[in-house]
């Protein structure tokens, strides 16, 4: 049984340009990519029918159908949750590795972070907000709606806002900011990471990790186990390259957290 998704992730970092945008649209719809036709992956991926074609050869294909049934057929066989959540593990980090470092070092630069999020997006925010807290000051977890509108009202210059939101469509967080922002002049002190690309929160947000909305099915959507892996990688982006970035200055505010503790 061939392993397509596999086979495309490993090879991922020598692809060009062109097929690195053909292997996204297959991964971000592996279950359902047998329903595409090479026009609808060229056309999503802005590329020629040519490239798709020469793009399945290149991993041993005759051509686009026999890649889509290899992958319709192997989806079908395996059902593994554990490979769901390490595509959108690796969706996440292929779209998201050029985008976390302005995010990391606005964030570094803050006088204050305030991290906004509610029900399961709060949950994994709070562990990104505990380890902030250990390398930097002035980290406040907002998980009520409360207190969003008083993060929003006593946000100044210089401060950041991260909202954390795995559909971004948030309704506390978006009423704080369509009531006590209309004009958006929060705009550039606002970051967002989400796993929707269409979320009613984007527009308030001048910087973006955006991962891919894995959970569909009914019951995941009150439950979501793929998404969640996601908001976690891109947190940890978020976190790590803050850490290896300033380092020395990290290691030093961890070393005081420590002896604060003992």
């Amino acid at each position: 049984m061939i392993n397509v998704r596999r086979m495309i992730q490993e090879q991922f970092r020598s692809l060009s340009d062109a097929n690195k945008a053909i292997a996204m649209v297959i991964l971000s719809n592996f279950d359902n990519i047998s329903d595409f036709s090479v026009s609808q992956v060229a056309k999503t991926a802005s590329v020629s029918p040519a490239m798709v074609i020469k793009f399945s050869k290149k991993f041993g294909f005759s051509g686009f159908d026999e890649l889509k049934y290899a992958a319709k057929y192997y989806s079908i066989s395996s059902n593994s949750y554990v490979e769901t959540i390490s595509n959108a593990i690796f969706i996440a980090w292929c779209k998201n590795q050029e985008h976390v470092k302005p995010i990391a070092q606005q964030i570094h630069d803050a006088s204050r972070v305030f991290i906004m999020a509610q029900a399961n997006s709060a949950n994994i925010a709070y562990d990104l907000s505990f380890r902030l807290s250990k390398i930097r000051t002035n980290v406040f977890l907002a998980r009520e709606r409360e207190q969003q509108r008083q993060a929003v009202i006593s946000a100044e210059p210089g401060d950041v806002l991260l909202l954390v939101s795995n559909s971004g469509n948030c309704r506390e967080i978006y009423d704080a900011f369509r009531e006590l922002d209309p004009a958006k002049k929060l705009f550039e002190q606002s970051i967002l990471v989400t796993n929707n690309d269409k979320g009613r929160l984007l527009p308030y947000c001048h910087l973006k990790l955006i991962g891919e909305l894995a959970d569909t099915e009914e019951y995941s959507q009150h439950l979501p186990f793929a998404n969640k892996y996601s908001l976690m990688f891109m947190l940890d982006m978020i976190f790590f390259t803050i850490f290896d970035t300033y380092h020395e200055e990290s290691m030093d505010m961890l070393n005081r957290w420590r002896l604060q503790i003992r």
